[in-house]
């Protein structure tokens, strides 16, 4: 039986194999654990070492929101262990669940919504951009209430020209959704124009040519923050201005969670 025992390394390529999560940073905090735990047997990782490393990350400068999602995404590596059909009969319990393992208080979360001013400044400053689609995925942003991540996976297929609709095939919830395009955001769409496989916001300055990054357009995007004198603002903000842009035009509360992609009012 212990010869069948995987240690966390193999348990996470394993994992990560068949994860179809939609979380670009999900990789690179398992990875932290698999470089934590290594080649040890996964039945060797008792809570006690869980509670270390979730402390180790604290020590890091970490906030407790970020090290609960830590915890959150080593608690599902060790579910798909348990209920992996060839580990099944070992009878395995989850670490990261017991009762002596710390939950790190989490700030509560901020609600930031750009006034009308703001949002000038900010398209304004991305017009500026080093980036020439800057300006076209803050502006989609904006008035769509779209997610950068949901922006970011657009391809040309997705883009209806008649409809004036964008199809978002894989977000948070899972369930696609249509976003209805503005003719300025039609205008600047045609100046961009590609093949239908081709993304709307090609990662054309990542480290890895051709593949997303986490942090895509994060450089571009905290520049064109300061050159319109914008502070604490998160790219999802501008998910909530958009809500709020859409309320204050007159649209009811349910609207605004449909075209948001909410699953309840």
């Amino acid at each position: 039986v212990s010869a069948e025992i995987p240690s966390f390394r193999q348990l996470v390529q394993m994992y990560m194999l068949q994860y179809q999560g939609r979380d670009p940073s999900t990789s690179g905090r398992i990875d932290w654990w698999a470089r934590r735990f290594g080649d040890i047997p996964v039945t060797k990782i008792d809570a006690y070492s869980v509670d270390e490393g979730l402390y180790a990350l604290h020590k890091s400068g970490l906030t407790g929101s970020t090290i609960n999602r830590y915890k959150t995404n080593l608690s599902a590596v060790f579910i798909f262990l348990i209920q992996h059909p060839d580990f099944k009969r070992l009878e395995l319990s989850n670490p990261v669940r017991k009762e002596s393992v710390s939950r790190y208080r989490e700030n509560p979360a901020k609600e930031r919504f750009l006034t009308d001013s703001e949002q000038k400044r900010l398209l304004l400053a991305c017009r500026q951009s080093r980036w020439e689609r800057l300006h076209l995925l803050v502006l989609m942003a904006l008035t769509t209430g779209a997610r950068k991540g949901e922006l970011l996976g657009l391809t040309w297929g997705d883009i209806d020209w008649e409809e004036r609709t964008a199809l978002l095939k894989r977000t948070k919830n899972g369930r696609r959704r249509k976003l209805p395009l503005t003719r300025p955001v039609i205008d600047q769409l045609l100046g961009f124009k590609a093949e239908d496989e081709a993304l709307v916001f090609p990662a054309s300055f990542t480290r890895k040519p051709g593949k997303r990054s986490a942090f895509d357009c994060k450089k571009v995007w905290k520049q064109s923050l300061i050159d319109a004198g914008i502070k604490d603002c998160r790219f999802h903000d501008l998910r909530h201005s958009a809500a709020s842009n859409l309320v204050r035009a007159g649209r009811t509360l349910f609207e605004v969670g449909v075209l948001l992609g909410h699953s309840s009012t």
